[in-house]
């Protein structure tokens, strides 16, 4: 019985919308958008001393330098019962300081150069970020290679991450 009640007030509603008025479209028709410039830049490819390649995208409208790059590993190769390993060592590797840095000490000198570094593993890769003033550049590139390749991993920072 409901069902039969239900019935017309669905084809009411279903008629109501067909025949609603397309003034909105005529409106809407109106407006003019410039064409959106979807070229991509071509990369320039240069290879590293140390065999590392790398695509550099320049762009001088801001004395800013952004690099991302892509880390081998991710959740998917954590060793059975140590599930969640990729992301932990990620954080820390940012979080744990480097061998020659104290946790603290690298906090301070990345905060000193406004330095934004990330490193975060997801479930088939990882990511490290860096952000920093053009003309910090090195110093900041240099964290980073600190940062990955002689991490302290720091064992009292895992409450942080």
């Amino acid at each position: 019985m409901k069902r039969i009640l239900i019935v017309p007030f669905v084809l009411a509603a279903l008629s109501a919308c067909a025949t609603a008025p397309t003034g909105w479209r005529q409106a809407i028709d109106q407006f003019a958008y410039p064409p959106i410039d979807t070229t991509l830049p071509t990369p320039q490819w240069i290879t590293l001393a140390n065999g590392m390649r790398v695509a550099l995208i320049a762009d001088h409208e801001l004395p800013v330098v952004s690099v991302t790059a892509t880390l081998r590993g991710g959740a998917l190769w954590d060793p059975p019962g140590k599930e969640g390993l990729a992301p932990l060592v990620g954080a820390l590797l940012r979080e744990g300081g480097t061998k020659r840095l104290s946790p603290e000490r690298f906090d301070a000198a990345l905060d000193e150069g406004a330095i934004d570094l990330t490193v975060a593993y997801d479930v088939d890769q990882g990511m490290a970020t860096l952000t920093t003033l053009a003309a910090d550049f090195p110093r900041a590139v240099g964290y980073l290679a600190e940062a990955l390749a002689s991490p302290r991993l720091d064992a009292a920072r895992l409450e942080l991450v």
